[in-house]
């Protein structure tokens, strides 16, 4: 099973991090995030053992992790940004309430930014 959400905002790509600039409800700006799997207890993530790539190949195995890395079109976030115009750069903050619990739980970083900010060099 995975888990897809739709997310109010944008992504903001510099290299190799990846960000989500949380928008207001009313924003016609939508991300759509594919959560991993988990197991129950310590919630490590888990992958399937095979797919299935659209030539009908299937990928098992260590190989399924080259073909992820290598061929797969997602992008692995490390941030939420949450937009904050008192604050001057940056500062980190708690996930918002009212956020889904998979989005609230995930193994990001959250952080107040001020609207202006757009690199993401303070997340290297």
């Amino acid at each position: 099973m995975i888990i897809k959400e739709e997310i109010k905002g944008s992504i903001i790509v510099n290299g190799d991090i990846a960000a989500i600039r949380l928008a207001p409800p009313e924003s016609k700006d939508v991300v759509y995030v594919a959560y991993a799997l988990f197991t129950q207890g310590p919630e490590y993530q888990i992958l399937p053992s095979v797919l299935v790539d659209d030539w009908g190949n299937e990928i098992a195995g260590m190989q399924l992790y080259d073909w992820i890395k290598d061929d797969a079109s997602g992008i692995a976030v490390q941030a939420i940004l949450v937009p904050d115009e008192t604050v001057s750069t940056y500062e980190a903050c708690s996930p918002l309430e009212g956020l889904s619990p998979m989005l609230a739980r995930g193994q990001l970083a959250w952080w107040c930014v001020n609207p202006q900010i757009n690199s993401l060099e303070f997340l290297s």
